[in-house]
C-alpha cells in the first residue's frame, strides 16, 4: 500500500460528507471515524444512514440524494 500524500492547506477548507450507515457490518470500525469527525474542528457533514456497508444496493435512490446534495455543498 502507498501512503498518500497532500497538501493540508488546499485540503482542509473544502467541504467534507461522512456517510455512517448504521446498519453496516462495520460499525465498530465506523465508529471509531464517527468519534474522529465528531471531534474534527470544521468542514464535515456527518450524515447517518440506515443502511449497510452498501447503500448504494440498499438504497441507492437515497444515497444518490446524499451525494448530489454533497456535491452542491
Amino acid at each position: 500500500m502507498e501512503k498518500l500524500h497532500y497538501d493540508s492547506e488546499k485540503i482542509d477548507p473544502l467541504p467534507k460528507t461522512y456517510i455512517l450507515c448504521t446498519k453496516s457490518d462495520f460499525i465498530d470500525v465506523t465508529f471509531q471515524a464517527k468519534k474522529k469527525i465528531a471531534t474534527a474542528k470544521r468542514g464535515w457533514t456527518y450524515i447517518e444512514l440506515a443502511s449497510s456497508h452498501v447503500p448504494m444496493a440498499d438504497m441507492p435512490e437515497k444515497f444518490y440524494e446524499l451525494l448530489l446534495d454533497a456535491c452542491e455543498k
